[in-house]
């Protein structure tokens, strides 16, 4: 939140993905600058490109009392929550545009390190390869800063996905100007970061045999999430909801999470839907209420929009991989997440009818 305090005034405003880690949408309010969603393509590289280019292109036509965008806040490798990474081509043109319309990129990359090779049904239960650490960085997606080329990206990464959540350590990657000024900043706000926390990152990864080992480690973490993600998505592929094409599984290319979208249009047009049902909030309420008979929870897609548009694309449900204690707790869960969706979509054919 520092970045946002330093870089965004009251009248300023800020592109945002359409669904994202919707706690930094509070901070953005607080300061009193408005962010505008960018649409997002669940099939491929993330971001809709044409529809970022044409908002910029023509944003005194679409937004007549608001400033051009200062800065894009971006969750580009491992997508929160699609999972989704956008690969070099992407970013080069996103780049482009940054420079073009003249906006900093912030990169916010708490998942980029659990990156995930595509789930393969006959791989499922084949002992997860340990890279070496050259392979597994060669096989890192590529960060924003190495095609800047003007100073205008700011990466954000933290310890806290691939180590310890609650020691809430990050660091940020930026001009050295930039720097400086938040050093400045942080000085008279948040502080520091926690001493104990610096210590125990700093003293793991000299008792790991240093930068090698950490890296190491990482890997390591890094195959329990593949062990785990394949888990969740053969649980998933069982059941007859997904057999019967009532959900679609977006495979993750990084990161603790798994999506799953709900085909509603299975039961009828979506135009016939939304005069029932006003929007997929109220269809993945229903939802929400099958999966607690069930016994799973779930994050709802629509929670994580960014704006009322947004909700007619918020037809799918997040799970989490962390949280589980064992890989056969999530095959069970996407047993229970397919037995709620059936259950619902049972509901739902009698009340269409």
């Amino acid at each position: 939140m520092n970045v946002f305090d330093l870089l965004l005034d009251e009248d300023d405003t800020l592109l945002v993905e359409e669904f994202s880690f919707t706690p930094v949408l509070a901070g953005v309010r607080n300061i009193g600058a408005t962010p505008i969603p960018i649409k997002l393509t669940f099939e491929q590289n993330n971001l809709d490109l044409n529809y970022l280019s044409n908002l910029l292109d023509n944003w005194s036509e679409l937004y007549p009392n608001l400033k051009k965008p200062k800065l894009l806040y971006t969750i580009a490798n491992g997508q929160n929550p699609t999972g989704l990474a956008q690969d070099l081509e992407t970013k080069k043109k996103v780049y482009e545009l940054a420079c073009k319309h003249d906006f900093i990129i912030l990169e916010d990359d708490p998942y980029g390190y659990l990156f995930m090779p595509p789930y393969n049904d006959s791989e499922e239960s084949t002992p997860i390869k340990m890279l070496t650490n050259d392979e597994f960085i060669d096989s890192i997606y590529s960060s924003y800063l190495k095609i800047d080329t003007t100073g205008r990206v700011i990466r954000a990464e933290t310890f806290s996905k691939v180590f310890s959540p609650g020691l809430r350590l990050g660091f940020l990657v930026a001009h050295k100007r930039f720097i400086k000024v938040i050093e400045h900043y942080m000085a008279i706000t948040t502080r520091t970061p926690s001493g104990s926390s610096q210590l125990l990152v700093n003293n793991t990864i000299q008792h790991l045999g240093g930068i090698e080992g950490w890296i190491q480690w990482i890997i390591k973490v890094r195959n329990e999430y593949v062990r785990r993600r394949n888990a969740l998505v053969k649980g998933l592929k069982e059941t007859e909801s997904y057999k019967n094409d009532y959900i679609k599984i977006i495979d993750p290319h990084c990161g603790m999470f798994v999506s799953v979208i709900i085909n509603f249009d299975k039961l009828a047009p979506v135009e016939k839907l939304f005069k029932i049902y006003e929007n997929y909030d109220v269809l993945l309420d229903k939802l929400n209420v099958k999966c607690v008979i069930n016994g799973v929870g779930i994050v709802l897609g629509t929670k994580m929009s960014f704006d009322d548009e947004s909700l007619k694309n918020g037809n799918f449900v997040r799970l989490a991989l962390s949280f589980a204690p064992n890989t056969e707790t999530l095959t069970e869960a996407g047993h229970r997440l397919g037995k709620a969706v059936e259950d619902l979509f049972d509901d739902l054919k009698t009340e269409l009818n």
